[in-house]
């Protein structure tokens, strides 16, 4: 099963030009989730389920919280 979650809307300072550390850009981010325990799929309560807030919530931090160079370093961390 996959969970998308699609256009999360940041701004943020990554980049490697001078300019993009400094004024900052907008990042719209779209996740794909796999649940690792399908619990709320078979039981069908809210309880057995991801709180997606959270996992924007991590996003957000992740996103806002440092500068990486790279798109990709961003990606994965």
């Amino acid at each position: 099963m996959t969970i998308e979650l699609q256009g999360i809307e940041l701004h943020a300072f990554h980049g490697v030009l001078e300019r993009e550390r400094a004024e900052g850009q907008r990042f719209v981010v779209d996740l794909e989730l796999e649940p690792a325990d399908d619990g709320a799929a078979t039981s069908d309560r809210i309880e057995d389920a991801v709180d997606y807030r959270n996992v924007v919530a991590a996003v957000v931090e992740v996103t806002e919280g440092g500068t990486f160079d790279l798109l990709e370093a961003l990606a994965s961390a």
